[in-house]
């Protein structure tokens, strides 16, 4: 057997941390931007958090895969077999999140979809994904009721943070784009509001993660996974 010790609260400062200093770059750059400088030697490119296959990209797919990862693993929990496919479908939601970050898979399809992109659904895929959380949020209503305190309200918190900032701020970032222009978003102080957004998914993953770290270690602070 091989086993592996985590602390929780160890992981959420980690990833607070870099959470933070992502955010911290995004308004620099921001700034820059604001004040007519182009030229920041590949940094914007590097750590924009609109942008693809860079810093923050990278960091928010790696974390949602991990936390796909410890639902999967909770799916196998003894205490948790009784909940198992519920678990299986957290995960599941979640490593199409998590691959969706990654590979940009509503952005992809959204041309595609016969919706009039315009105000608030200038990013289509806002009206299919909508139903869709709906959905996945009232099969799991009776689950979450019946979890333990503590990674009720992790879970809880996580995913109206994420959901908040993934479709709410996409649909107002959506909102002030038809008024002053895709081409002029980011040079405007409105720019910073996808590092609100994207900081504010990080964050709900983090709390989403520690809400199954929570259940897999019975509430306690260090999470103890036996592979056997």
């Amino acid at each position: 057997m091989n086993d592996i010790l985590l602390d929780r609260k160890e992981i959420l400062k980690v990833q607070i941390y870099i959470i933070l200093a992502l955010f911290a770059v995004q308004s620099v750059i921001t700034y820059y931007y604001v004040h007519g400088v182009k030229e920041l030697y590949g940094i914007d490119y590097a750590f924009h958090v609109n942008g693809e296959a860079n810093v923050p990209a990278l960091f928010s797919t790696i974390s949602i895969l991990c936390a796909s990862a410890v639902a999967f693993i909770a799916a196998r929990a003894k205490s948790e077999r009784e909940r198992y496919r519920y678990w299986q479908l957290i995960a599941a939601v979640l490593l199409f999140l998590g691959l969706d970050e990654g590979a940009q898979l509503h952005e992809t399809f959204a041309d595609q979809l016969p919706i009039a992109a315009e105000g608030v659904f200038l990013g289509p895929w806002v009206a299919v994904y909508v139903p869709l959380v709906l959905v996945v949020a009232g099969f799991l209503g009776r689950f979450w009721i019946r979890l333990p305190l503590v990674p009720k309200i992790y879970l809880a918190t996580g995913a109206l943070l994420y959901v908040a900032s993934a479709i709410g701020l996409e649909m107002v970032e959506a909102s002030v784009t038809a008024v002053v222009g895709d081409e002029n978003f980011d040079n405007t102080w409105w720019g910073l509001l996808s590092g609100i957004e994207e900081c504010g998914e990080m964050t709900g993953v983090a709390m989403i993660m520690q809400g199954i770290l929570a259940v897999i270690s019975r509430s306690r602070t260090e999470v103890r996974i036996i592979f056997s």
